[in-house]
């Protein structure tokens, strides 16, 4: 399932959360849902909440009936197969039993991308830090005999 924004369709993943002790689980806003909800996500941030447990893949059920024969369905199949094993040797994302990203991927990329979180939140208080020393240089004391600051 896709929606659109203004850069082109979004991919997204839909989700049913089956358990919540907090509004954000693993730093992903699900203050909206409560358990047993069905929404869409990222699929990166899905992946995410799948591998650690706080929710399930949501499948749709096809609502029209295959009334193709056995032989055709397992053809068609076996070509999907086919294509999904090619798919995989391309993908760089697929780990070798092809799953789409393990847990420990999905939690190094996590890792990551806190790391830089946290890299930036230091390079700010390094900017405040600077700033607030030269507020404190070009400050002046005022004594309570002194009746106006002299420039």
């Amino acid at each position: 399932m896709r929606t659109q924004d203004a850069q082109g369709p979004t991919p997204t993943r839909r989700v049913r959360l089956i358990r919540k002790v907090a509004d954000y689980l693993n730093g992903i806003d699900v203050s909206r849902y409560q358990v047993d909800d069905v929404f869409e996500l990222h699929p990166l941030e899905a992946e995410l909440l799948i591998a650690e447990g706080w929710a399930i893949p949501e499948y749709t059920v096809r609502t029209g009936r295959d009334r193709r024969s056995g032989d055709d369905r397992r053809q068609i199949r076996s070509a999907a197969d086919a294509n999904a094993s090619a798919d995989q040797g391309a993908s760089t994302d697929r780990a070798p039993g092809g799953s789409r990203r393990s847990a420990a991927r999905l939690r190094a990329d996590r890792s990551d991308a806190e790391q830089q979180r946290a890299a930036a939140e230091e390079r700010r208080r390094g900017e405040n830090e600077i700033r607030e020393e030269l507020r404190d240089s070009r400050a002046r004391t005022l004594r309570h005999d002194d009746k106006e600051p002299n420039p």
